[in-house]
């Protein structure tokens, strides 16, 4: 995706034929290394940092350059999808709509189906066609440009971790460890840094950075953590992998 700091982040440089070119270019390369998509996800990012957008039909991409619209209350929502009014982002006569535009660079598979289903990143804009001021992503670039302007350049680099259950809960009804290898026994033990842990649960593993190449996330490696930190009595014993995904700019 093109870094905020030094170029815009949807189709808007030059005359609108640029636009369209520059657009329709992303489209077909894609097309032409995923020939099968059916479906397209349109996404925003709310304050949860949550996807929340729609999915069309491959047939309505073609219009997408013109943008879609969403409500303004995306980034008035709870973790849990619910509108908060006090927010003040809804309008005198419910949720106004907002326009939102593709963002250049952002067209990945989706993890759920990359061979049939494809992903768009969008950014909002307000009513004056500037961008909209809460949405995440444009307060990131606030503050980037801030930093930069004092000649500070942030590298993130984020850590994701998560656990590993058995997909059949035991007889309690309980999440449950994974089997080992061979099936016969299950993990029991924390194992911290253990390289045996990971070649324990190399399938999963392989997949997650399979997928995220596919979207151009650059994963740097994983290690088995302490499931006992921060984590209930009840799950303890179960076994945890750390993802670390390092993002060496801004997007």
């Amino acid at each position: 995706m093109e870094n905020l700091a030094d170029s815009p982040a949807v189709f808007d440089h030059g005359p609108a034929v640029s636009r369209t070119s520059a657009f329709q270019r992303e489209v077909m390369a894609y097309l032409e290394r995923y020939p099968h998509t059916r479906q397209v996800e349109l996404l925003l990012t709310d304050l949860n940092g949550s996807f929340r957008g729609k999915r069309v039909a491959l047939s309505s991409v073609r219009n997408l350059r013109h943008g879609f619209y969403f409500p303004a209350s995306v980034y008035a929502m709870t973790v849990t999808g619910e509108t908060v009014a006090t927010a003040g982002l809804l309008g005198a006569e419910g949720e106004p709509d907002l326009l939102c535009l593709p963002l250049a660079g952002s067209l990945k598979p989706s993890a759920a189906d990359p061979a049939h289903c494809a992903q768009f990143q969008l950014t909002m804009q307000d009513n004056d066609g500037q961008p909209f001021e809460v949405e995440p992503r444009n307060v990131l670039n606030r503050l980037w440009q801030q930093l930069r302007a004092r000649g500070l350049y942030p590298v993130v680099a984020a850590e994701l971790e998560f656990y590993l259950l058995d997909r059949r809960r035991n007889a309690a009804q309980m999440p449950q460890p994974p089997r080992e290898h061979q099936g016969q026994t299950r993990q029991k033990q924390c194992q911290v840094y253990s390289l045996d842990r990971l070649d324990c649960c190399s399938a999963v593993l392989d997949d997650i950075a399979r997928l995220a190449r596919l979207q151009g996330l650059p994963t740097e490696g994983g290690r088995s953590r302490n499931p006992r930190r921060g984590s209930s009595r009840s799950i303890s014993p179960i076994a945890t992998a750390c993802w670390k995904l390092a993002i060496g700019r801004c997007s």
